[in-house]
This record gives structure tokens, C-alpha cells and sequence, in this order.
């Protein structure tokens, strides 16, 4: 099983970066970037048998095109088994698939759901998304 430490551990928050493999290094090379001054570390997994071996990350950055299992199954596993993890959704484009995929969300209690093209759609980018829940995020009416 990974171990990775707790914000508590050392003041800096580990970011799981659960992805498909072909998109995973630039995504990781801009998130990177984004937080080069930021107390993150970043991390990608590339599959859902390497999420299920986890243990609790401090944020998990969940693509809906993660190779494995379908993506409600992969949704109804973190619901259940990653209750203190800080988990943002991204969808993909905006169809049908992923309508659904983000209501099946949001009846699971997930809410950090980045929509659009990456960065995402203002005001809750990936930056912001990694950084604070969406109820934290003023003016945001989804």
C-alpha cells in the first residue's frame, strides 16, 4: 500500500493526481507550476487499482477517464473509503456521459467538480479547487 504523510505531518498537503497515463505528465508539469511557491507535493497514479491502494492522501484530483473500473464504481469506493480526503472531480467535456457522471457525483456528496476545459470555468479552477471546497468559493452558484 502507498503511504503518503499528512499535511499534519510536515505542512505540506500531498496531491494524488488519479489521471490517465497519456495526459499525466504535463498535467503534473502544470499543476507544478502552478504551486511552485505552495506547500504541495504532487503525485499520478494512472489506474484505479493503484487508487485503491492509497492510503488517504491529503487531496485526490479524480479525471473521469481514469483507466480501470467504470467511474461510478470508482465514485461509490472514495465515498465510502475516502471521507477526510479533499476530492475534486473533473468530468470531462460537457455531454451527456459526463452530466450524468456529475449528478451520480452529487448525490455521493461530492461537490468539487471542475467543469470545463483545464483550467476549468472561473470561479472554480483547478488551482482553486485543490485549495478550498467549493462552499468556500464566493459567488459560486452550481
Amino acid at each position: 500500500m502507498l503511504k503518503w504523510k499528512s499535511a499534519d505531518d510536515d505542512g505540506i498537503k500531498n496531491v494524488v493526481l488519479a489521471i490517465e497515463p497519456e495526459n499525466a505528465d504535463e498535467f503534473l508539469k502544470q499543476l507544478r507550476t502552478m504551486f511552485k511557491d505552495e506547500k504541495y507535493s504532487f503525485e499520478a497514479i494512472s489506474s484505479s487499482e493503484q487508487l485503491r491502494a492509497l492510503r488517504t492522501p491529503d487531496v485526490l484530483v479524480l479525471s473521469y477517464f481514469l483507466p480501470g473500473e467504470k467511474p461510478t464504481e470508482i465514485l461509490k469506493y472514495l465515498a465510502e473509503n475516502m471521507k477526510r480526503t479533499h476530492i475534486v472531480l473533473l468530468p470531462g467535456e460537457d455531454k451527456e456521459e459526463s452530466r450524468q457522471y456529475i449528478r451520480f457525483a452529487r448525490n455521493l456528496g461530492f461537490k468539487n467538480i471542475v467543469t470545463g476545459d483545464l483550467p476549468g470555468d472561473d470561479p472554480y479552477t483547478i488551482d482553486v479547487a485543490i485549495q478550498h471546497p467549493l462552499s468556500e468559493v464566493k459567488g459560486q452558484n452550481r
